[in-house]
């Protein structure tokens, strides 16, 4: 008798302990006869307020230990606390479709908001187009021993249709990537957050990169673990 469909997509399911952050609470890898690794898991992250919440994230993990978010494929409220993460940045901002998180990064999103004529960190109307400018997170402070949700920013403006692509890393080991296609004219802002549990006390470095097209902008800052 030939294997049905529903049987080929959960071939293999393994529940596995949680050994390498405190802030993973559970996780179980499902994986289908193609070989592509689907991950369900528990973590406890920052909500928009700072505050720990938990919450349920489905993931595929891909070849290089990178994880696949889609939002569309997450939990009711998991998808409400990123709107509500979102648009505690601006009122309009909206979830990008997919992110890329780090093997040890808890949660990471990216959003998408207009950008105001008088924004400080905006390329300036004028300026050769297409122009873009990456803000890393920092300076701050973070307490150690536990996640914390750290932000990276990018304004650009384009005489056209454009493809944003970037990526927000902090201490080096919890990074967010996404791409966010935006149509004419595309003036905008990206930003993309990234939870992370800090294990250790002094600075962390922070760094952000994007690219408009062939454009691109990188900058570097540090945060401190007290």
């Amino acid at each position: 008798m030939h294997p049905t469909p529903k049987s080929l997509a959960l071939a293999t399911i393994t529940i596995l302990p949680v050994t390498t952050f405190a802030q993973v609470v559970d996780k179980t890898i499902v994986s289908d006869t193609y070989g592509e690794k689907r991950l369900s898991r528990t973590v406890v992250i920052k909500d928009e307020r700072g505050l720990d919440t938990t919450v349920k994230q489905n993931l595929i993990e891909l070849e290089n230990g990178d994880l696949l978010y889609i939002h569309a494929a997450q939990p009711q409220s998991t998808r409400d606390l990123d709107v509500r993460i979102c648009r505690s940045q601006h009122p309009e901002a909206t979830v990008l479709p997919i992110a890329i998180l780090g093997p040890e990064t808890l949660s990471g999103i990216g959003c998408h908001m207009p950008l105001s004529d008088d924004d400080d960190v905006a390329p300036r109307a004028g300026s050769r187009l297409p122009s873009i400018q990456a803000i890393a997170p920092g300076p701050y402070a973070v307490p150690v021993n536990q996640n914390s949700i750290h932000v990276g920013r990018v304004s650009y403006r384009s005489d056209g249709p454009a493809t944003i692509t970037g990526e927000v890393v902090v201490d080096g080991r919890c990074r967010t990537a996404l791409s966010d296609y935006v149509s004419s004219p595309a003036n905008g802002q990206t930003s993309a957050a990234v939870n992370c549990y800090m294990s250790r006390t002094g600075t962390a470095p922070t760094y952000t990169s994007a690219c408009v097209g062939s454009t691109c902008a990188a900058d570097r800052n540090t945060i401190t673990v007290f």
